[in-house]
């Protein structure tokens, strides 16, 4: 998740690390490289193993949201659970940098079951720290993002919420909790922030509003007449790739470049996706460097325009909709939305399944990109990945026959380029440039 940080974000930066408040919820943030021990059972009220900490799931009443289980010996972190027709898994698993292997899992993810005191409602969300404190920005956001939601919504008394009231409330929780971010005193977001991706699931009116902050991404697995699965998009990336968006934070003062460009290299041909992105700077400085341009926290690129505004949208569920996936782009860097939809349609008897085979498939496309065979080898680099499958009801059944078998399999070097890991660069970039 690219934020970019420069000499003057170190002097910003609080060097001496307050300490995190405990969250309400558990973290899935951890530093070893053990194998997790996974919650398997589809059962919406079992929790994740305790390990000792008192850190197990909470309850599953109106705000909690589910979390996953603390585990100082996982670099892993899993939970799934179902509510009627509904079953979901979510998979987080923490990347490597090879100049610092104490880095945390900077990513969150969280599930509320029975949503606002709704039994047929889920709030599902994955978010993506960057920054010095980027997991203390993701867990902040994963805490309280949902219950201010809950509050916003309580604010329209109609018994039938319409679309333009789901999205006033999905745009007042995002912007409330960016405030509050700010005006926490323990984390130090000036040069860090986090995505938000979430999906809000109005089970009795078969309903999914999302809201997207950031370059997280949420897709859609629906199958055609003819049986075939497709991916749709529920979100855009929220980049200076996109030209309105470019716009927008120019309006404020912004300028867009990549990183070769701002070295005075000259045109680095920043709309190739294979080469440095374009990115979010000063008009007078080497900061912030952000490739997004929407965050909850960067304060300092909130002056020029990077803000916490979701973008929403809702859409009606039919029978042809399978699968909900939301995840970081520690998976959508190294795999398309078609490769992510294929591969539950693989696994489409258990959600677990299908996390696992995404998050490996992408671990082994971050290793190919670097040039590596194994997880050892020194020079071996990836990003954070953080996945949330959602199966809708009777995902295993498409058409009389069950056409998802002649479904399109995922090949097994995808046509599509991959993109290099391009958004972890760090200080040392910027000061190469100096």
């Amino acid at each position: 998740m690219g934020c970019a940080s420069s000499s003057e974000a170190k002097a910003v930066a609080n060097d001496d690390q307050k300490e995190n408040k405990k969250p309400t919820i558990s973290s899935n943030q951890n530093n070893s490289n053990e194998k997790p021990a996974t919650t398997t059972t589809d059962s919406s009220t079992t929790k994740p193993p305790n390990n000792g900490d008192g850190n197990g799931t909470t309850s599953q009443d109106t705000t909690a949201p589910k979390g996953c289980n603390t585990n100082s010996e996982s670099s892993q972190e899993i939970v799934c659970g179902s509510l009627g027709p509904v079953r979901y898994a979510c998979w987080s698993k923490r990347g490597k940098d090879p100049d610092d292997a104490s880095k945390p899992n900077q990513d969150s993810f969280a599930v509320t079951e029975k949503f606002a005191n709704d039994a047929t409602d889920f709030f599902w969300g994955v978010y993506d720290g960057h920054g010095k404190t980027g997991a203390d920005c993701s867990a902040f956001v994963r805490d309280n993002l949902p219950p201010l939601l809950v509050s916003a919504l309580g604010e329209h008394f109609d018994l039938m919420l319409s679309t333009e009231q789901i999205h006033a409330s999905l745009q007042k929780a995002h912007v409330q909790c960016n405030q509050q971010l700010h005006d926490n005193p323990s984390i130090d977001d000036s040069y860090s922030g986090t995505t938000s991706i979430s999906v809000f699931l109005q089970g009795s009116l078969q309903r999914i509003t999302i809201a997207n902050v950031g370059d997280s991404r949420a897709i859609l697995g629906t199958t055609l007449p003819d049986g075939k699965l497709m991916a749709l998009p529920l979100s855009k990336d929220q980049t200076p790739r996109r030209p309105e968006e470019a716009q927008r934070v120019k309006q404020h003062g912004a300028r867009i470049l990549s990183f070769g460009e701002i070295n005075g290299d000259g045109d680095n041909n920043c709309d190739d996706e294979d080469e440095d992105p374009p990115r979010v700077w000063a008009q007078n400085g080497k900061y912030p460097g952000t490739a997004f341009t929407r965050s909850l926290g960067d304060a300092i690129a909130e002056r020029l325009g990077v803000d916490a505004n979701p973008e929403c949208m809702s859409l009606k569920l039919s029978d042809n909709e399978k699968f909900i996936c939301l995840a970081t782009d520690g998976i959508f860097d190294v795999m398309s939305n078609q490769e992510v939809v294929d591969y539950c349609m693989k696994h489409r008897t258990d959600p677990l399944e299908a996390c696992k085979a995404i998050v490996n498939k992408s671990h082994e496309e971050w290793l190919h990109n670097e040039e590596c065979e194994h997880d050892e080898d020194p020079r071996a680099s990836y990003d954070d990945m953080t996945l949330i499958c959602i199966f809708l009801n009777n995902v295993w059944q498409v058409g009389d026959k069950d056409k998802a078998a002649d479904a399109p399999q995922t090949e097994e070097v995808a046509p599509h380029e991959r993109r290099r890991r391009v958004r972890q660069k760090t200080l040392r970039n910027l000061e190469e440039m100096e």
